[in-house]
């Protein structure tokens, strides 16, 4: 064993985490961390296993696997939750690789796939149940690390390095709608009560309806990770600030952040107005875009204060510390034929375990 490189997941008791550099997916008691059972994914396993329905998936990487003498293409694995024992896989093509989290949509399996030497991927979707290819759809650009989401029948597929969100037919492939952002977009999309949030690399905290992707509102809050819901609040991070946000239904809610200690001196103040939309400036102050909403007033960097912003669908209260601008990628793209289902000559090659 080398390292624990993914975020683990918990399901019936059980956790379950892949190991980079040699690769491997292990099951292990979260109290104790006695280890269950481990299985070999011939392949280092960067992102986190997803568990649904029994069974765990997980994507391995053979190319940048510390084990070179080890033939075996990277995959999607599937693997019994309770045994280890495996039940399929689908191998990559040649040079291709994973470092998408599956996501589970009404029966099928979906996951970003990588080319690195290219930069270029697609997203493949195979049957939960046996593995067999269903449908794979192409992107400007490598997704890398962007995990895609799920609501129902609808698979929400974040474009990594291509700055891009697109809702497809879980079951088919077909797009059905597409939301472009201003940089690249990685982190998993959340739903909730029909409201998709997301949270792209330029800083923008955005929320769309889930079925039609219509835009309900955007606020900047820096460069961070991906949100998450619990209880009516939306939890974000930017620019090293936590920030608590009223949910699409609860215009009135009352934000909470929290930040490090003001320095002694401050910086002269900017105004929210002097920022271009989609382009953060050096203050860091959240404002939201959006029907009916107008960021208002002044408030200088370093300072903690509390600013509210309204609209019709959103009502944020924040602290705000001055950061680093984020860091853009500058990886070369290589175009491809994006946004289509593809039909290639080159099906993914599925085993199945029984």
């Amino acid at each position: 064993m080398d390292s624990f490189d993914s975020s683990p997941s918990i399901a019936d008791g059980v956790l379950y985490v892949g190991e980079g550099g040699y690769g491997g997916l292990f099951a292990l008691d979260p109290a104790t961390g006695a280890e269950q059972w481990r299985f070999d994914t011939h392949g280092a396993t960067w992102a986190s296993p997803t568990v649904a329905d029994g069974t765990v998936y997980i994507a391995s990487d053979a190319v940048f696997d510390a084990d070179q003498e080890d033939p075996a293409p990277s995959a999607l694995y599937a693997v019994d939750a309770a045994t280890g024992k495996e039940r399929w896989h689908t191998d990559f093509g040649a040079g291709e690789n994973s470092f998408s989290t599956p996501v589970v949509a009404n029966g099928t399996v979906i996951v970003g796939v990588t080319n690195p030497d290219t930069n270029t991927g697609y997203y493949l979707a195979t049957d939960a149940t046996t593995g067999k290819e269903r449908w794979r759809f192409a992107l400007d650009k490598a997704p890398w690390e962007a995990a895609p989401g799920a609501n129902g029948d609808l698979a929400y597929l974040t474009g990594g390095d291509d700055p891009v969100l697109i809702a497809v037919d879980a079951t088919t492939g077909e797009e059905r709608w597409r939301h472009k952002t201003a940089m690249a977009l990685y982190p998993k999309p959340i739903v909730a009560e029909n409201v998709l949030y997301f949270q792209s690399q330029d800083g923008h905290v955005t929320a769309l309806d889930a079925t039609t992707g219509t835009e309900h509102w955007r606020t900047m809050l820096g460069w961070g990770g991906a949100p998450v819901l619990a209880d009516g609040m939306l939890y974000a991070s930017g620019w090293g600030n936590l920030f608590a946000l009223g949910s699409a239904g609860d215009p009135n809610a009352i934000t909470l952040a929290s930040q490090p200690a003001p320095p002694a001196t401050e910086p002269e103040a900017r105004t929210h107005n002097s920022r271009q939309r989609g382009s953060p400036s050096t203050d860091r102050s959240p404002g939201v875009i959006g029907s009916g909403s107008q960021p208002s007033g002044r408030h200088p960097m370093r300072r903690l204060r509390l600013a509210r912003f309204r609209s019709s669908s959103f009502s944020a209260a924040a602290a705000v510390t001055a950061r680093t601008q984020p860091r853009k990628r500058s990886i070369p793209g290589c175009s491809t034929s994006p946004g289509r289902v593809m039909s290639s000559s080159r099906r993914s090659s599925t085993t199945a375990h029984r």
